[in-house]
Formats: structure tokens, sequence, C-alpha cells
């Protein structure tokens, strides 16, 4: 299949899910007043926006990974149109099914789209825990609705980027397939920098199996403690005898690790690979 034939397709996959997460928000908006979207951390940080772009883009993700494609600049321009179009589809939506009064009428029947869309955004106000009601925004709402918009948008590209990081096998043209994934522990830094060190040369000779067996002999398999993780993942292509390979090094910082970037090491080789 050829790659602008791909993309549109994968397109495809990605409106349908961003068609269905408007739905989804829309119906909940209507239905529980509850407007997940424009959820926001400290006013400017539009988590809801993002969370439901990310959601909206899935359809890429899935798209991709059964058509085995990379996406390229099409794509992400692709996303960038789908994602933010999710933003005015759920107010489209909001708007065809609204009704008010006793008679419940419809809002469509009696003023435009665009003059809804003005009266919403204009009269929006954000809600907070501490402090209560910022009352009606104004022209302020214009700046709420971007921000929104922005997090749809950057929701798709995290669907992109989540995309970039997933190892491909250039030769085949496919993803590879997750293998497994192995955690190892350390309580003590100068052993863990003597053994980056060791693997770190290991690796640059492409001797990954005598990396992999001197990372299975390191720490400890019990955290119980140890505050430095590295973690072990590998994949396979299904079609070559390929291997990919990533060692990435994390701290611990309270409940969550925290990846040490500068540590990390991948690649992929051609050595039958087992742990």
């Amino acid at each position: 299949m050829k790659t602008l034939t791909k993309d549109l397709t994968i397109t495809a996959f990605g409106a349908t899910t961003s068609i269905a997460t408007a739905v989804l928000l829309a119906l909940v908006e209507t239905h529980l007043n509850i407007a997940i979207y424009s959820f926001s951390f400290l006013f400017v940080i539009p988590v809801g926006s993002f969370m439901a772009g990310l959601l909206a883009a899935t359809g890429y993700v899935l798209g991709a990974r059964f058509f085995n494609h990379r996406p390229g600049a099409l794509l992400v321009l692709s996303i960038l149109a789908v994602s933010t179009s999710t933003f005015f589809i759920v107010h489209y939506l909001n708007y065809n099914w609204l009704q008010i009064g006793i008679f419940q009428v419809h809002v469509r029947d009696h003023i435009p789209f665009k003059e809804y869309l003005r009266l919403v955004l204009t009269h929006a106000a954000i809600e907070t825990r501490h402090f209560g009601s910022t009352g009606e925004l104004g022209t302020l709402g214009y700046v709420y609705a971007g921000l929104q918009i922005l997090g749809f948008s950057f929701g798709g590209l995290g669907a992109y980027c989540w995309l970039l990081t997933m190892p491909y096998c250039e030769t085949c043209s496919k993803y590879f397939a997750h293998k497994v994934t192995i955690d190892r522990y350390a309580d003590d830094p100068d052993k863990l920098v003597a053994f980056m060190e060791t693997l770190v040369s290991a690796l640059k000779a492409d001797h990954v199996a005598k990396a992999i067996k001197l990372y299975k002999d390191f720490g400890s398999s019990e955290l119980k403690g140890r505050p430095v993780r590295i973690q072990l993942k590998l994949w396979g292509c299904k079609k070559c005898a390929r291997n990919a390979f990533r060692f990435t090094v994390s701290k611990l910082n309270g409940n969550t690790w925290d990846e040490i970037s500068d540590l990390k090491q991948e690649g992929v080789t051609q050595e039958k690979l087992s742990v």
C-alpha cells in the first residue's frame, strides 16, 4: 500500500475515534452537565482537553500499527487538524442537542451555530475548588477556548510521539513485536556507574547478548528499598531475525520513577537474544 493511501486510511481511523470521542464528551456534558474537556490545572493547563485529544487520536495509533506505517509529516498535519476539530464537533453536537424552556425548544431552530458558540465562550465561567467561580469570562472566553484547542492538539501530538517511540524494523517496514520487559534494582550508585560503563562498552562492540547477560547478573529483581531501577525491553521482528532493545535507568522519586534520559541505551541487532 502506497504511503499516501496509508496516510489517508489511517486518517480515517483517527477521524472515527475523534468523532466517537466528541460524541462521548457531548453526551456527558448534555446529560450530566460536566464538560470533561474543560478541566484545567492552575487555570491555564488544559488537562481535560489534552486527555480528550489523546483519546481522540487513538485511531491513528491503531491504524499505524495495523498497517505497519511509520507516521510522517503529512500524518502530523492530519492529526493536528482532526484533533483540533474535535473541540468544534463537541460544541456542534451540544448545539444540536440542547433544548431549553418548559417546552424543550431546540436552540438550533432559533440561532445559528456561530452565534451559539460566541454565547457559550463569552458566558463561560471557570469553577475552582478553593476560589469558587470566576464569573463570566467575556472576551477572555476566547482565550480559554484557545487553551482547550491547544490541549486537543497536544493530545493528538502525544499519540504521534508515542508512535515514534515504538521500535520499527526499517528492513521489513514493520513494527517490532514486544517480547519481554525485565526490571533490575540497585542501591549502590558507584556499582551502577561501573555497571553502565561495562554495559555501554559491550553494546558499542555489538555484543548485545553479552550485555543482557551482564544485566541479568546485576543488582536484584526485588525492589525492597533499592531506589534505582534498570529496565530492559526487548522487541522482535516477526518477519526477520532482528531484535530491538532498550535499557533505561530510573530513580525512585516518591511513588514515581523518573527516567535518567542520559543513561538510556537502545538499538537493533541481528543477534539471537534470550532472557
